[in-house]
């Protein structure tokens, strides 16, 4: 009766009471949370200290998974910090059902840690398997880069 995907509004749900459709199988929208690290970001307005730059990122990442018709939450910005980013992804994986992260990749493996801790806790709790890739920062006048990835 209705395309899959189609987003329900007034006139659609109409169209189903009209046709007797009590039911629809319907799915919630996905909520993706975006969070950011480094402690390079500003976000707040205040002027730049040497070394630090705009917070762009996060924002661009919530406006563009809304634009596609997620529910997206601002998980703000987590400081270069082994623990401090466990601790953040540990709650955005049980609130969200995906969570997107912009930064980090200077640290390396420092910040990967928990990234694939996290992973492999809730590939082995789903039974499902998972992929983490990085992507480095290219080194000056370097035009490569290459994706590390791990899979269980």
């Amino acid at each position: 009766m209705l395309p899959v995907g189609t987003v329900l509004h007034p006139a659609h749900l109409g169209v189903l009471a009209s046709a007797n459709v009590r039911r629809p199988l319907v799915v919630r929208r996905p909520v993706v949370g975006v969070l950011s690290t480094g402690d390079e970001l500003v976000d707040d307005g205040r002027a730049l200290a040497p070394g630090q730059i705009r917070e762009s990122n996060r924002p661009t990442l919530v406006a563009a998974c809304r634009a596609y018709g997620f529910d997206a939450v601002d998980l703000g910005t987590v400081a270069d910090d082994r623990d401090a980013l466990a601790q953040a992804l540990t709650a955005a994986a049980s609130a969200c059902d995906a969570v997107v992260s912009s930064g980090g990749v200077s640290m390396g493996e420092i910040m990967a840690e928990p990234i694939k801790r996290l992973l492999r806790h809730v590939a082995d709790e789903k039974g499902i398997p998972y992929q983490l890739a990085i992507l480095p920062v290219a080194a000056t006048n370097s035009a490569s880069s290459s994706i590390r990835s791990t899979t269980t």
